[in-house]
């Protein structure tokens, strides 16, 4: 989260400004609100975290169901070509294939529950960057107040997402093996956001390697990223970078 303090709005270096109340009313419109947004974001990130841990149980039980699912295939149809044809089987062969084709379709109606809960985290994450948008929005109009009322004192510079080094910092603390230098050229492709390149290394090696131009062994080595980190980083928080030039 921004940290609710600004800098150049403490204490020391108030007494060096003019306009000192109005500074302090201003750090004080910017501390609620940070506080009533971060409490959003929390909402938000934990609802995130429940629609994970469903996703994570539903995938589980898809897998587990799947693997039986085959070794009974592989079974009967073992069973199928090593018995001779006899006419008064078929009758409870049909009753297995009408159990089978049950079985086929709650597997189908868990890949459904899968494919809605993965929607829905995709609301919540849309929910989360607006949410987010909006906070440097309001950061950003301060900032807009402060050049106003301090022109030709001091200028104050806002970069949305101007800290993506942290997110550089985030991938190597992993112990992939990836290179800052390849990190680095991830985070300053135009499109760059954490949940793109969530779903991006979801979809293996070649994809990666296609859209950030990077080394084989890199995207090898982003490749092996556990998916439930990557639906960790989907929800990065890359603070905005703030800049604060004195011009007098």
């Amino acid at each position: 989260m921004i940290d609710n303090r600004l800098d150049f709005l403490e204490e020391e270096n108030k007494q060096e400004l003019p306009h000192e109340k109005m500074l302090e009313k201003i750090e004080e419109s910017i501390i609620n609100l940070n506080s009533n947004i971060n409490e959003k974001i929390e909402f938000i990130k934990n609802e995130i975290n429940k629609i994970e841990n469903d996703l994570k149980s539903k995938k589980e039980e898809w897998e587990k169901d799947n693997e039986e699912q085959q070794e009974r295939y592989q079974k009967k149809l073992k069973e199928y070509q090593e018995e001779s044809f006899d006419p008064s089987k078929i009758e409870n062969k049909l009753k297995r294939f009408n159990q089978v084709k049950n079985e086929l379709d709650k597997k189908s109606d868990l890949s459904k529950d899968l494919d809605e809960l993965y929607n829905n985290r995709r609301g919540l994450l849309e929910n989360l960057r607006e949410t987010r948008r909006r906070k440097f929005q309001e950061l950003n109009t301060a900032a807009e107040r402060v050049n106003e009322e301090l022109r030709g004192i001091v200028k104050v510079e806002v970069e949305y997402e101007g800290q993506k080094k942290s997110f550089v910092d985030e991938i190597f603390g992993l112990n992939t093996g990836a290179r800052k230098k390849q990190l680095k050229k991830i985070i300053g492709h135009n499109k760059f956001t954490p949940q793109k390149f969530s779903d991006i290394v979801l979809k293996g090696k070649e994809n990666i390697i296609e859209n950030y131009k990077i080394t084989e062994a890199t995207a090898e080595s982003l490749s092996e990223i556990s998916l439930s980190k990557l639906l960790d980083l989907q929800i990065f928080d890359i603070k905005p970078s703030i800049n604060i030039t004195s011009i007098a």
